[in-house]
């Protein structure tokens, strides 16, 4: 593992103010697009040919119904050289859960230890009967270090923290570890994580930096620019190949499900599809890579938990006939 460096990217701020004018304006090209498709049908049951496709989500959507958890947040030490970090972690267990998801925090989540349990992502996984495990940033939530984009520290934290909560024989996450989600850097992580803990079970990842050299040269978004800049500087190209899966497909789980907005000018389409495409060449995986008609990347809580809960259906559905078989 390269060695972490002190970068700390604060812009939770700058894609918060960006969000208000942007969401409004993209939003407003997605009712104009049409209705609602559904990920019904995607078959991740086993390896076959891949599907692209378009994905059109109105604003309005229905508010799901609370589903209660029984929470608890915790924290697991680690070291990097001679350096000690701690992991925060909160898991939300479902009562009667068909398996349990890792949540990786991203730009614009705001994970508030336990009461996050209550709140947008998780409950879109609770909807669904899967428990939660939500893991915040360095530099969030009690996590120690800066934000480092997705780097040598995020990934040591995630890995930490999941080790730690499903440590056998007496594991803290009630059901059996279904996957991993993650959006922008979170989705980069997500996918890094799962294959250095042995890629169990799927891939949820949306709106993702997949190649930063391909990002930092065709992103509209002044403040990511100059994060990546940054890293190129502090660390060389090993920053960025560190934190580009695309650079290495090697490893991840066989079932991926990937989703972008149209309209993305913070993480580019082209190399989200570039990724996708890489995948499926490969042969190894099964791919659904779900374009968001009319989106950017600023997605709203409600949007994000109808595109979780149809590809969280979609999967239950495939993997149904070959559970039966």
């Amino acid at each position: 593992m390269m060695d972490s460096k002190e970068l700390n990217f604060d812009w939770q701020k700058d894609f918060r103010s960006a969000t208000e004018h942007l969401v409004a304006k993209n939003w407003l090209s997605a009712l104009l697009i049409g209705v609602i498709s559904g990920f019904m049908g995607m078959g991740c049951a086993n390896l076959g040919p891949s599907e692209e496709s378009g994905l059109s989500v109105l604003e309005d959507e229905e508010e799901i119904p609370q589903v209660p958890s029984k929470s608890r947040a915790g924290q697991s030490g680690y070291s990097m050289g001679a350096t000690k970090h701690t992991a925060s972690w909160v898991i939300c267990n479902h009562n009667n859960p068909v398996g349990a998801m890792i949540v990786v925090q991203g730009e614009l989540a705001d994970f508030q230890g336990i009461a996050s349990c209550n709140e947008g992502l998780a409950q879109a996984f609770l909807s669904e009967q899967y428990s939660v495990l939500l893991i915040p940033r360095p530099g969030s939530m009690g996590t120690s270090g800066a934000n480092d984009l997705g780097g040598p520290l995020t990934l040591a934290s995630v890995v930490t923290a999941v080790k730690s909560v499903t440590m056998q024989p007496n594991p803290l996450l009630n059901g059996k570890l279904n996957g991993f989600w993650g959006y922008g850097s979170g989705a980069g992580v997500a996918a890094l994580a799962a294959r250095q803990l042995g890629s169990p079970g799927f891939l949820i990842i949306g709106g993702g930096f997949y190649d930063y050299e391909d990002v930092l040269a065709k992103t509209q978004f002044q403040p990511l620019k100059e994060a990546i800049t940054k890293i190129k500087q502090t660390t060389g190209d090993k920053g960025i190949e560190f934190r580009s899966v695309a650079y290495d497909i090697s490893k991840l789980p066989k079932s991926i499900y990937a989703y972008h907005g149209s309209l993305d000018q913070v993480a580019p389409m082209g190399q989200a599809r570039a990724f996708a495409d890489s995948l499926r060449t490969s042969g190894e995986y099964q791919v659904t890579f779900k374009v968001l008609e009319g989106t950017g990347h600023w997605l709203k809580t409600s949007e994000q938990q109808h595109v979780i809960r149809t590809i969280l259906q979609s999967q239950k559905n495939a993997a149904a006939p070959a559970q039966n078989e």
